[in-house]
């Protein structure tokens, strides 16, 4: 959410939201992966 004046408020769009929720994601298991095999 970016605010520029009291009354206008930005939105990133619903890809970029996505996008970002599934790299953060595939980053975490494979993150957790490494940490479960040792």
């Amino acid at each position: 959410m970016l605010q520029l004046s009291p009354s206008v408020i930005i939105y990133p769009p619903l890809w970029v939201i996505v996008l970002c929720s599934l790299a953060i994601a595939f980053g975490t298991a494979t993150g957790a992966w490494r940490i479960i095999k040792t």
